[in-house]
Formats: structure tokens, C-alpha cells, sequence
């Protein structure tokens, strides 16, 4: 039987790969939180729920009225649309199976262990594209 092993390195960016990290998380959430307002806006309405392709095709328009995602890795936005998609994905068949738990946090929040997806917020610690 074959190992698996893993090696774990820690990056050291300068300035310029960091803004661009940066941009890039930034452009994920943007995408993130657009694609998540037409999916609800479309279920408020009565809509079916939008394909994900034709999400993805709409990236090109948002990134004619948002100069600033043409920087963005396009790798990065077509994820987030992916991602929006499987989160509502598994929110929808856990509604199904009846296994949506919510549990109290420390801070007295609630928390939707198998809900439907938020929005994200910039201020959040853990920035990820």
C-alpha cells in the first residue's frame, strides 16, 4: 500500500502578487454575492432557478459594467459561480433529507450548519478565491 505524504510550505508574496491576491478575492466574493442576489431574486419572483452556464455566460457583461474584474483571474470568477451553484445544491437536497440543524455559536449567533448560502462580507477573517 502507497503513502500518501504532503508537504506544507508557507508563501512569502511581495507587494505586487499580494494586491493581486488580493483583487482576485475581492472579485470572487463580488461574483459570489451577484450570482447569489439573481438566483434569490429569481426565486422571489417565481422563476426556475437559473442554469449555471447561463450564470457564467453573464460574466461577460459584469465585467463590462465593472472594469476591475477584467484584472481577475477568470478561473477564479468561473469557481465562484460554480460554488455558488453546489452550495445551493447541497442546501436543497439537505432540505429534502429534512437535515437542516441550526446550533447556537459562542457568540449567541445561530448558525445554519446545512443552509442555504450568504452572502459574503469583506470584513470576514478568512478571504478565499
Amino acid at each position: 500500500m502507497q503513502a500518501m505524504r504532503g508537504i506544507k510550505l508557507r508563501l512569502y508574496p511581495d507587494e505586487e502578487q499580494q494586491a493581486g491576491i488580493r483583487l482576485c478575492c475581492d472579485a470572487s466574493r463580488f461574483v459570489w454575492n451577484k450570482v447569489l442576489e439573481h438566483c434569490e431574486s429569481s426565486h422571489v419572483l417565481g422563476l426556475p432557478m437559473p442554469r449555471m452556464f447561463s450564470e457564467k455566460r453573464l460574466l461577460v457583461p459584469l465585467k463590462k459594467a465593472e472594469p476591475w474584474l477584467r484584472d481577475a483571474e477568470s478561473t477564479s470568477l468561473h469557481q465562484s459561480v460554480m460554488n455558488v451553484f453546489k452550495a445551493y445544491e447541497r442546501a436543497f437536497k439537505n432540505v429534502r433529507l429534512g437535515r437542516i440543524v441550526s446550533k447556537q455559536r459562542k457568540d449567541g449567533k445561530y448558525h445554519n450548519k446545512y443552509g442555504f448560502p450568504r452572502y459574503k462580507s469583506a470584513k470576514e477573517h478568512t478571504q478565499s478565491y
